[in-house]
C-alpha cells in the first residue's frame, strides 16, 4: 500500500495557516509549562496562536490560492520558514521562566524571612545572608515572620528565602527544600533552676497555678515537650503546656519572669543562651549526656549532643527556598558550605560570624560541634532532609 497522496487543495491550507499555527502552539505550551505564572503565560500563548490562526485561515482562503489554483512558491517558502523558526524556538527556548536555574531564583532583589528576635543571632545570619547576597550578585530584602509563618511565607512568594535557626527535618521537606546545614545545636526542655529551687510553681499550692512549659508554633522544641508532659501530672502539681507563643524571646522572657508560672521552656540550647548567657538551668528530660543525671544540671555550660534514641536529635540549621528546586539548594549548599568551612577567606565565614556575635554570650567553644562537618553529618535513620 502506497503513501497516500494530500490532495492538491489542502496544501494552501497546511503550509498557510495550519503548520505555522500548530507550531506556535508548542511554543506558547513550552513556555507555559515552564513558566512559574502557568496560567497567565498559557492564556497569553493561546491567544496569539489563535490570533495567527485566524489571520492565517482569512489570507488563505481569501487569497488566490483558494479554489484549487497553486499555491505560490514564495508565500510557502515563507510560511515554512515562520514553521521551522518557531519549532525551533520551543526545542531551545534559552532560559525558561519556571528553570530550576540559580540564576533564575538568586536574581534581582531576593526577600529574606527572618526572626531577629534573640539577641546575637541576627547579626550571625545576616553575615550568612550577605555571604550568599556575595556570591549570586543579589540584593536582598528581610522580612520579618513568625516561626510558624516560614513554610507558608514561602509557598505564597512573600519571601524566596528563610535564615531563621530553621531546623532541616524530614518532615518539613514536603513543605519546602533545605540547603545546608549551616549550624549544628541541641534542642530540649530546659528549667529555670532558680523557681524549682524556690518551689512556689513546682509545689500543688491552692490558688497558685501549676508551673508551665512554654514553646512556640511551628518550632522543633515542640516534640521534647510533649515528652516532658508526658511524664507529669497536673493533678499533683505537675507542668502543663503552653506552646501558643509567637516567638520564642516572649517565651524566654516568661521563663526568666520571677512572677511568671512559666518554669520550662522547649527550645534549643543557643537560643536559651544567648537570651541569658548567666541563667542557671537544667535538663528537664534528662536526656542531654554532658548532665548531672540526678539533677539535670548542665556540666561545664555546655550539654552536649542528644543521642539518637531520643526526641532531642540534633538540630540542623539549614536555609530554606521554595519546594522542587533541587538543582538550586545544591548550588546553594555549595555556597553555605564555603561559609561553614572559610573556604574561600579565612577570615570572613562562620568563625567571624560567631565569633563576633556568638562567642561573647554562648561563650569560646571547647569542642566545635556547633559547627557543621560536611565529610561526617550524621542524619541518623530518618536520612538527610538537605536538598530532598
Amino acid at each position: 500500500m502506497g503513501i497516500p497522496k494530500i490532495p492538491g487543495k489542502a496544501w494552501p491550507e497546511l503550509f498557510g495557516w495550519a503548520f505555522p499555527t500548530a507550531a506556535a502552539v508548542a511554543l506558547a505550551i513550552r513556555i507555559g509549562l515552564l513558566s512559574l505564572d502557568a496560567n497567565a503565560v498559557n492564556f497569553t500563548g493561546v491567544g496569539i496562536a489563535a490570533g495567527l490562526a485566524i489571520v492565517a485561515a482569512l489570507l488563505t482562503r481569501l487569497g488566490p490560492a483558494q479554489g484549487g489554483s497553486k499555491f505560490g512558491i514564495w508565500p510557502a517558502i515563507g510560511s515554512s520558514t515562520v514553521t521551522v523558526l518557531l519549532v525551533a524556538w520551543a526545542f531551545i527556548w534559552p532560559a525558561p521562566i519556571g528553570d530550576d536555574k540559580p540564576s533564575l531564583y538568586f536574581s534581582g532583589t531576593v526577600k529574606v524571612g527572618v526572626s531577629g528576635d534573640i539577641p546575637g543571632w541576627p547579626e550571625f545570619d545576616e553575615e550568612l545572608i550577605k555571604w550568599i547576597a556575595d556570591e549570586y550578585g543579589i540584593q536582598t530584602e528581610e522580612i520579618r515572620l513568625f516561626q510558624r509563618e516560614r513554610e507558608e511565607a514561602l509557598k505564597d512568594k512573600r519571601v524566596d528565602m528563610v535564615v531563621s535557626s530553621y531546623t532541616a527535618t524530614i518532615s518539613r521537606t514536603n513543605e519546602v527544600d533545605f540547603a545546608g546545614p549551616y549550624y549544628l545545636d541541641t534542642t530540649g526542655v530546659w528549667g529555670n533552676a532558680e523557681k524549682i529551687k524556690k518551689g512556689i510553681w513546682t509545689k500543688r499550692i491552692p490558688g497558685v497555678a501549676n508551673p508551665t512549659v512554654c514553646g512556640v508554633l511551628g518550632t522543633t522544641g515542640n516534640n521534647p515537650m510533649q515528652d516532658f508532659i508526658n511524664t507529669q501530672d497536673p493533678k499533683n502539681g505537675g507542668a502543663v503546656a503552653d506552646s501558643n507563643y509567637q516567638t520564642t524571646a516572649d517565651c524566654l522572657r516568661r521563663l526568666f519572669d520571677p512572677e511568671s508560672e512559666v518554669s520550662y521552656a522547649a527550645t534549643d540550647w543557643s537560643t536559651l543562651k544567648a537570651y541569658n548567657p548567666n541563667a542557671a538551668v537544667f535538663d528537664a528530660n534528662r536526656r542531654h549526656p554532658n548532665i548531672e543525671a540526678g539533677s539535670g544540671s548542665v556540666k561545664d555550660g555546655d550539654p552536649g549532643l542528644a543521642g539518637w534514641r531520643t526526641g532531642d536529635k540534633p538540630q540542623y540549621y539549614g536555609v530554606a527556598i521554595r519546594n522542587d528546586h533541587p538543582a538550586t539548594c545544591r548550588d546553594l549548599t555549595r555556597v553555605i558550605r564555603q561559609f561553614v568551612e572559610q573556604t574561600k577567606n579565612p577570615d570572613e565565614g562562620y568563625g567571624h560570624a560567631y565569633s563576633h556575635h556568638l562567642k561573647s554570650l554562648l561563650g569560646p567553644l571547647k569542642t566545635d560541634w556547633h559547627r557543621p562537618n560536611f565529610d561526617a553529618l550524621d542524619w541518623g535513620p530518618s536520612g538527610s532532609p538537605i536538598c530532598v
